[in-house]
């Protein structure tokens, strides 16, 4: 039996934590969970910052920006949707919908797709972020 997957973020400690007059902006890495029996979770699969980020509260960021560092793979593209703490956003992974070329669109991909499905084909990418968070809270 599937298990809901799970992602994992870890701040790039090679990067410098960009501090502004407002901003706290931190950057590193998504890390998939296992891909043996894991799915994705339609609707988005939750991405916790806390406790990664030193120097932030426990409010959400008010900006992630998710990207992949495979060039080959075009595709899948990544949204991070913020929850009411530091701890519950979720990340939808969309993908090409199959249609001719020149007519692809983006669309999420289904509840129980495994992270190691040739249509999902997230296992082995390692997505980086950027991430900002209001200093203070």
């Amino acid at each position: 039996m599937a298990g809901n997957g799970t992602l994992t973020a870890s701040q790039d400690k090679s990067i410098e934590v960009d501090v502004t007059e407002r901003y706290v902006i931190a950057y590193g890495t998504v890390a998939f969970g296992s891909a043996n029996n894991k799915t994705y979770n339609g609707g988005g699969t939750t991405l916790s910052f806390a406790g990664v980020i030193p120097g932030v509260g426990s409010a959400p960021p008010v900006e992630v920006k998710i990207w992949s560092e495979s060039a080959s793979l075009g595709v899948p593209k990544y949204v991070f949707d913020a929850g009411s703490t530091i701890a519950n956003g979720v990340v939808r992974i969309y993908g090409a919908d199959g249609a001719a070329a020149g007519t692809k669109s983006l669309v999420e991909f289904a509840d129980g797709t495994a992270w190691n499905d040739a249509a999902l084909n997230v296992w082995g990418d390692t997505p980086r972020f950027a991430a900002k968070f209001l200093k203070g809270r």
